[in-house]
């Protein structure tokens, strides 16, 4: 009897000092700095989107960051192991929904895996549930080191793609071969928000309002904007008939030099609805390919370029500001199809093709 209390209790005594080995500890508490910096960056983005989903990262931070300080203190870990997992495994479970099935008002996150912030945090993830079990740990503290320089690169990775994407903006020519070309931007890589300054944003935030105000005061009726000289010029109403939405523009606003105008947008976009008149979902800005973009916004915005009949880049450079809530959908480089179909009801043809 003596002889198993005195083993027991060696066994316990091991498990806590492999518990609380500084090596162990530490590789614990980096996958949850991990964790919490991962999400963090993308924080902004889910406050825009989807707050819910904000929420929980903001909880998910906190937790994660005051449980790296417990285990770098050391102390009364049995808890500590618990709470680790939670900030863990359920959050795996809840990337691969969001990337797979999907989740409610970020839709477009579906197949989107080669997301630089959200593969990084896979990995802090899952080395911390590898850690959490003592029967894994020894081969899991072998491959942490590899595993963190990796989870580190894709870190940098994504946010030097973000410098490089701000530096070549407009230089690089996007094309629009139709809406399911483009499916799960995500990230919204292309606008780098984490590149812009607060003074880029804040220009970006106040044209979304003047946009958005103007154009819904002055062309919420199809009626309207043809009144105000909109019309299928640049591209004809034979070639858009089929569309859920229609592109109008106004000749007359097209190298007056007055970009980003929300009182003379270039170009209106409408919801092709079913059993309804056309809904009013977009102003496009439209700038000559030859200028340099505005400096307005700076990365916030989306220049892109469309193809001619002929194969050649389109005269025009053309940004969208969709008539949706949130920043981030509002210059979204695709279409936010769930968020306009919640708001403005379904498309006549329900595919959303046609950008």
């Amino acid at each position: 009897m003596e002889a198993r209390t005195g083993a027991r209790s060696l066994r316990s005594r091991s498990r806590s000092r492999a518990e609380a080995s500084v090596e162990l500890r530490l590789g614990v508490a980096g996958c949850l700095l991990g964790v919490a910096l991962t999400h963090l960056l993308d924080l902004r983005d889910k406050l825009e989107e989807a707050p819910y989903l904000a929420a929980m990262f903001i909880a998910l931070i906190a937790g994660s960051s005051a449980l790296a300080i417990w285990f770098a203190v050391g102390r009364r870990l049995r808890l500590a192991w618990a709470l680790a997992f939670m900030c863990s495994a359920p959050v795996i479970v809840g990337y691969v929904v969001s990337r797979s099935i999907g989740l409610p008002r970020i839709e477009d996150h579906v197949g989107h895996w080669a997301d630089p912030f959200g593969t990084a945090s896979l990995v802090f993830e899952i080395t911390l549930v590898g850690l959490v079990f003592p029967a894994l740990r020894r081969e899991v503290m072998r491959l942490a080191a590899p595993a963190t320089f990796l989870a580190a690169g894709l870190v940098a990775g994504g946010l030097m793609l973000g410098e490089a994407s701000n530096s070549h903006v407009g230089h690089s020519h996007h094309e629009h071969a139709g809406h399911a070309g483009h499916a799960g931007h995500a990230r919204h890589f292309g606008m780098n928000v984490y590149t812009a300054t607060p003074r880029q944003r804040a220009q970006a935030q106040r044209l979304v309002d003047a946009t958005s105000a103007a154009a819904t005061s002055r062309f919420a009726s199809f009626g309207a904007a043809r009144a105000a000289g909109y019309g299928f010029t640049v591209k004809s109403f034979q070639a858009q008939r089929t569309l859920d939405y229609w592109h109008i523009t106004n000749p007359a606003y097209l190298d007056d030099g007055r970009n980003l105008d929300p009182n003379r947008p270039e170009s209106l976009m409408y919801w092709h609805r079913r059993g309804g008149p056309p809904k009013l979902i977009a102003v496009v800005y439209r700038v000559p390919t030859s200028e340099p973009n505005p400096s307005l916004g700076g990365p916030v915005l989306q220049w892109h370029l469309h193809r001619n009949a002929r194969g050649g880049l389109g005269r025009y450079k053309m940004s969208h500001v969709w008539l949706v809530p949130g920043m981030l959908n509002a210059f979204s480089m695709e279409m936010p199809t769930a968020e306009l179909t919640r708001l403005y009801g379904t498309p006549a043809n329900g595919t959303g093709t046609g950008l």
